[in-house]
C-alpha cells in the first residue's frame, strides 16, 4: 500500500519541510509539549458587548462596517482566529478583558470601551478601590475596600473651580469630576466626567474601619470579610458526543478512564479540587481539552480519541488551521490567504489501494487529507478515510483565489 496525490494541477516540485506544519493534539503525543488553543468569548447585554480574550495570544480588533459592529480576532500562539458580528445600533460601549498571553486590542468602530480602574493607597492602611464606568451612560461603580484594622476612611469630591464665562459653569456650582479615596495624608481615586452618577459600596472586610462619604453620591456599607477564592478547577461538558474539558488558572491534573463493560460501561473523570463526573459510554465519542497550558496534565486511559487540531503556513502568507474530530470524522479546514493576489489550489491526498486492500473499492481511491498548495510548496492536514471536512477560505485583506478539487465542500469564511 502507498500514499499517492492525484495530480489534478501541475505537481509541486517540493514539499516544504515538517517544521512548516506546526502539529498538535495527536493522541500520542504527551500533553504538556503544546498549548492548547483558545478562543475569544463575546457577549452583548444591555448594551454592552463583553470581550473575553482567552489563554492565547489574542489580536483583537472591533470595527464597524454599514449597520454592523465586527470583532475580529486573527490568533496568534495558541488562540483561535474567530469573527463575530452584532448590530451597530444596540451596542453602546465595549467591554474588553484579556486572559493572558500577549494580548494586543484596537477599537476602530467608534464605539467607547468601558473603563476599569483599581488602585491602594500608601502605607501600610490595606485600603484599595476598584471602579468601573461606563462613559457613554456616564454610570460608574467605586468599590473601596478597607484594610485590617481600624482604618479611618473619608470619602470626598473631586470639583471644578469654574468661573463665569466657562463652559458649564453655574453660579455656586463646581461639578464633581472624581472621588477622592482619602486615608491620613494619602489620597487616590477615580476621575469621570462632570453630570456623572456613581454609586458607592464600602467594604469593612474584616476591620473596624469607619467610612465618611461627602461626596454627595450615596454610600452603601458592607460588614463583610474578604472571602478566599473558590480551588480552581477543570470543568467538563458534553457537548453532542464530544466530552468538552476546560482547564482552570490552577496547574490541573485530570484523568479520564473507563470503568465497566458492555451497556453499563462509562467514562470516569476525576482531578483535583473535586473535580469528579460519570458519563455512559454510549453518550461519548471523543474528548476535547480546551483552556490547556502547559503545566496542565491530563492521563487518558479510557481509549477516546482526542479533538485534533493543528495549525501551518505554506507560502506567500498562506497558513491553515485544521480541527478534527476522530469520533465523528469530522474536520474544519480554515485557510488564510496572503496580503497579495495569490492563487490557493486544495488538492486531496489519497491511498492508492490494490485488489486485497482494506477499504479497496474499484476505482476508488480514498481521501486521507488536504493539501493546500501554493506554487511550489504544500502543506495541510491529514485524516482518516471516510471523514467529512468543510474547507473555509479567508482573502484575508488580499485578493486571493481558491480553487477546490477535493470534492469536499468550500465556502468563505466569516
Amino acid at each position: 500500500m502507498k500514499t499517492f496525490i492525484r495530480k489534478l494541477f501541475a505537481a509541486p516540485k517540493s514539499r516544504p519541510a515538517p517544521s512548516n506544519r506546526a502539529r498538535l493534539g495527536f493522541d500520542g503525543m504527551a500533553l504538556d509539549a503544546r498549548v492548547m488553543p483558545a478562543a475569544v468569548t463575546t457577549n452583548l447585554s444591555a448594551g454592552v458587548l463583553s470581550i473575553r480574550g482567552g489563554v492565547g495570544d489574542d489580536n483583537v480588533t472591533v470595527s464597524k462596517s454599514g449597520t454592523q459592529i465586527k470583532v475580529v480576532n486573527v490568533g496568534g500562539a495558541g488562540s483561535d482566529s474567530s469573527t463575530a458580528t452584532f448590530t451597530a445600533s444596540q451596542v453602546q460601549v465595549l467591554d474588553w478583558a484579556g486572559n493572558g498571553g500577549k494580548d494586543t486590542f484596537k477599537n476602530t468602530s467608534g464605539k467607547a470601551t468601558l473603563r476599569r480602574e483599581a488602585g491602594s493607597l500608601a502605607g501600610n492602611s490595606g485600603v484599595k478601590y476598584g471602579f468601573v464606568y461606563n462613559p457613554v451612560s456616564k454610570v460608574g461603580k467605586l468599590d473601596v475596600y478597607g484594610g485590617p484594622g481600624a482604618t479611618r476612611v473619608a470619602l470626598q469630591a473631586q470639583r471644578l473651580d469654574l468661573s463665569p464665562g466657562d463652559p458649564g459653569y453655574q453660579p455656586n456650582v463646581n461639578p464633581v469630576v472624581g472621588v477622592n479615596v482619602v486615608v491620613g495624608d494619602q489620597q487616590a481615586g477615580p476621575s469621570f466626567a462632570a453630570g456623572s452618577t456613581i454609586s458607592i459600596v464600602a467594604h469593612k472586610w474584616g476591620g473596624q474601619n469607619t467610612f465618611q462619604n461627602a461626596t454627595g453620591f450615596t454610600m452603601q456599607t458592607l460588614a463583610d470579610q474578604p472571602t478566599a477564592p473558590a480551588a480552581p478547577k477543570a470543568s467538563a461538558a458534553l457537548v453532542g458526543k464530544r466530552l468538552v474539558i476546560s482547564g482552570s488558572s490552577a496547574n490541573d491534573v485530570v484523568t479520564l478512564s473507563k470503568v465497566g463493560t458492555g451497556a453499563s460501561a462509562q467514562y470516569k473523570l476525576t482531578g483535583q479540587n473535586g473535580l469528579s463526573a460519570t458519563y455512559a459510554a454510549s453518550a461519548v465519542a471523543s474528548v476535547d481539552l480546551k483552556d490547556w497550558s502547559s503545566l496542565d496534565r491530563f492521563t487518558n486511559t479510557s481509549g477516546l480519541p482526542r479533538v485534533r487540531r493543528e495549525s501551518g503556513s505554506v507560502a506567500s502568507g498562506v497558513t491553515y488551521t485544521f480541527e478534527y474530530d476522530p469520533g465523528s470524522k469530522v474536520g474544519t479546514l480554515k485557510v488564510y490567504g496572503g496580503p497579495g493576489n495569490t492563487r490557493v489550489y486544495f488538492q486531496p491526498q489519497t491511498l492508492n489501494l490494490s485488489p486485497g486492500d482494506p477499504g479497496y473499492v474499484p476505482n476508488q481511491n480514498p481521501v486521507v487529507g488536504i493539501n493546500v498548495v501554493v506554487g511550489d510548496q504544500q502543506g495541510g492536514p491529514s485524516f482518516a478515510a471516510g471523514s467529512t471536512v468543510t474547507i473555509l477560505t479567508y482573502k484575508n485583506g488580499g485578493n486571493n483565489t481558491f480553487v477546490n478539487a477535493t470534492g469536499f465542500a468550500m465556502r468563505p469564511g466569516t
